[in-house]
C-alpha cells in the first residue's frame, strides 16, 4: 500500500512497475469512499534504478484523511496496465498508524 498526505495538493509515489514501456503514461485513481474515478495529472515522471518515481495531482479532487484509492498506472504506447496498487490518504505516521486514531475520547 502507496501513503500520500491529504493535505498535499502535488504527491509523490516511488514504484516498481511490472514491465518497463515507453514514456507516455496515464494515471488512474479510483476513490473507493465515493465510488468515483479521477484522472491523475503527472507533473515529473523519471525513472532510476528501475523505480518510476511519480509526482502527481488528483485533477478535480482533493483527498481526504482515510481515503483509499485503486491507483492504475497505464502505459500509453502499449494501453496496458503498468502498475495497480492501493493508496490510502493519511497525515499520521505510518509506522504508528491507528485506524480508529481521533474517532473514540475516553474520560
Amino acid at each position: 500500500m502507496k501513503i500520500i498526505n491529504p493535505n498535499d495538493t502535488e504527491h509523490t509515489i516511488e514504484l516498481i512497475p511490472r514491465f518497463y514501456g515507453g514514456l507516455f503514461h496515464t494515471l488512474h485513481l479510483y476513490n473507493e469512499v465515493d465510488r468515483t474515478e479521477y484522472e491523475g495529472f503527472i507533473n515529473q515522471f523519471s525513472v532510476s534504478n528501475g523505480v518510476y518515481t511519480l509526482v502527481f495531482e488528483i485533477d478535480g479532487y482533493t483527498a481526504k484523511e482515510n481515503d483509499t484509492f485503486n491507483l492504475k498506472l497505464i502505459d500509453g504506447s502499449q494501453n496496458k496496465i503498468q502498475y495497480f496498487q492501493k493508496v490510502l490518504a493519511t497525515t499520521q505516521d505510518t509506522q504508528n498508524y491507528k485506524l480508529t486514531d481521533g474517532l473514540y475520547t475516553y474520560d
